[in-house]
């Protein structure tokens, strides 16, 4: 049986929102930085933390485009793919994608807290 395996392309010119789903802490920080960021790496603790203040950012200037994201963040569309993937499989990111094939598409990050030492 072969299956293939659909490529999602990403381009630079689909638009992103990104809302916060939990409460996040200023001692969040310190958790992500001692326990997440072995393990997932600078570049996604760097995005996570893009993700947040964009977040902010979005309530007065609405979507963002990834072209501006890759741009500020010096990432290429390759690494900010591996970041996300990082953040998702940790459970600090949740990825969602709406549009057509060959059209614009948009994506929804939601983005949570991470778990205490203690969880």
């Amino acid at each position: 049986m072969n299956l293939k395996k659909k490529m999602i392309i990403l381009s630079s010119q689909d638009i992103y929102t990104v809302k916060i789903s939990t409460l996040i802490a200023d001692y969040d920080q310190r958790t992500l930085i001692n326990l997440y960021q072995p393990i997932i790496g600078a570049t996604a603790v760097a995005l996570y933390n893009y993700f947040v203040a964009e977040s902010e950012n979005q309530k007065v200037y609405g979507p963002s485009s990834h072209e501006s994201l890759l741009i500020h963040m010096q990432l290429s569309t390759s690494e900010f793919i591996d970041a996300r993937k990082m953040l998702e499989a940790v459970g600090l990111v949740r990825s969602y994608r709406s549009g057509v094939e060959d059209e614009v598409k948009f994506y929804e990050y939601f983005i949570y807290a991470p778990k205490t030492p203690k969880a």
